[in-house]
């Protein structure tokens, strides 16, 4: 009876779920790519990988409790500055400006968003013994031998 009510009469609940559902949808497997991305390459040796994991993992850390309190709300410290979309808008036209205003938006948002996915694959993929990586190793290369022999007899 509740769930027909609200269907029924709340005119307002029908266009947020369905954009809710679309943001769900859209963004949740861009943000699972590229955070499996990222925990990837933070996985390697590589220099100022600790300033790298600072970078992702701030928003997370920050995003949370007494910080966020005295801020304020996640899409207000996204937001593209208004000097920025004032300045864009003066070379090119108001929707131009929008549009990047709600592109940077959305890349920041989904750059806030991957923290906590980038720490689970991280802690996976160190857990994987180098003695897989080696045995994966050895079996591209053995198929690469294999692909290259079938390659060379196709060519006589």
């Amino acid at each position: 009876k509740n769930y027909i009510e609200l269907f029924k009469g709340d005119i307002e609940f029908v266009p947020a779920f369905i954009e809710t559902l679309k943001n769900t949808f859209l963004w949740t497997p861009f943000i699972v790519v590229f955070a499996l991305f990222l925990a990837i390459m933070l996985n390697r040796n590589i220099k100022g990988k600790g300033v790298f994991r600072l970078i992702f993992f701030l928003p997370g850390l920050l995003g949370t409790g007494f910080i966020m309190q005295s801020v304020g709300t996640v899409s207000s410290i996204l937001a593209m500055p208004e000097a920025l979309t004032e300045f864009i808008a003066d070379y090119f036209s108001t929707g131009i400006a929008d549009f990047f205003s709600k592109l940077i938006t959305t890349i920041l948002s989904m750059f806030w968003n991957t923290g906590v996915q980038i720490v689970i694959f991280l802690s996976g993929l160190q857990g994987i013994p180098d003695s897989y990586y080696e045995a994966a190793r050895a079996a591209c290369i053995a198929m690469q031998k294999d692909l290259s022999s079938v390659i060379g007899k196709m060519g006589r």
